[in-house]
């Protein structure tokens, strides 16, 4: 690596190639030394999930590795092998944040302007991702984005109905930041659905962790008071923002009691409100 970081333009491919496998074979050291075995999916894409599965089980707090991997691999099947056929930028970095800064500047960094993606953007490819999850979790739902549900006073990031509208009511909303998390957990309390959760874009904020399903206290605040119901959680790999997010369901959500109108409720709901995403007949 170091040879060949001496003709940049001359190597670029080789040099982003080797990087990418380095953290592949990194990864998989990583596996076999904590669970004594390695992943042997094909898609190197699901890498990164499996390694927030392992950090989760190992209890490390700290997982923004996890994220760099992540963007590395999304990099895999865009460097082409043959010499100098890579005329990209070299100083492509990863869209983080640094210490004190807001979403939305350009970062600076060695002669390379690296624009943040804004938080509402941001947002948005959460909840299409969510909705993706969802098209595949449950049976023919609807799916809506920005739900006043179950009235214009309240609101919900993504509301999915399965069965084709005749099922269970599932409702996520998506938190951005630590200061947002108490009083979306206090809100999503309050919506009447069977199924709630929230979905982050990292469990780490900057040095603390955003949620820890080990810790007692955030982890009482995601149950029902009388124990009928848990707002289970999803987490969203963040990688290059040229590939789609993905969502995975990491703690699963327990069954709320719900008011024994609410069928009639999601039936007038539906009624009123066309389903962003739906499977047609």
């Amino acid at each position: 690596m170091r040879l060949l970081s001496d003709d940049m333009p001359a190597y670029a491919s080789s040099v982003a190639l080797l990087a990418i496998h380095c953290s592949i074979s990194l990864n998989d050291a990583i596996s076999v030394g904590v669970d004594g075995k390695r992943s042997k999916s094909r898609d190197h894409g699901r890498a990164a999930i499996d390694l927030e599965k392992l950090c989760k089980t190992a209890k490390v707090t700290d997982r923004r590795g996890v994220q760099h991997l992540s963007w590395l691999l999304g990099w895999k099947t865009d460097v082409p092998t043959e010499k100098g056929a890579w005329t990209g930028p070299f100083c492509r970095l990863p869209w983080t944040r640094r210490n004190g800064s807001r979403l939305g500047p350009t970062i600076i960094s060695k002669g390379c302007s690296v624009p943040e993606m804004k938080s509402e953007i941001l947002e948005g490819r959460g909840k299409n991702a969510v909705a993706q999850l969802f098209s595949q979790k449950l049976i023919v739902p609807k799916i809506f984005f920005d739900a006043r549900w179950p009235g214009r006073t309240t609101h919900v990031d993504v509301l999915a109905v399965d069965r084709s509208g005749a099922g269970d009511v599932h409702v996520v909303e998506i938190v951005m930041n630590k200061r947002q998390l108490a009083t979306t957990i206090r809100s999503l309390s309050k919506i009447p659905a069977q199924y709630k959760y929230l979905a982050f874009f990292s469990l780490d904020d900057g040095e603390e962790r955003l949620f820890a399903s080990d810790s007692g206290e955030p982890d009482r605040q995601m149950y029902a008071p009388d124990g009928l119901g848990r707002i289970g959680t999803i987490y969203l790999l963040q990688g290059d923002p040229e590939h789609a997010l993905s969502a995975e369901v990491e703690i699963e959500p327990e069954r709320f009691r719900v008011p024994p109108n609410l069928y009639e409720e999601i039936d007038r709901y539906l009624d009123k409100h066309t389903p962003d995403i739906a499977i047609r007949a």
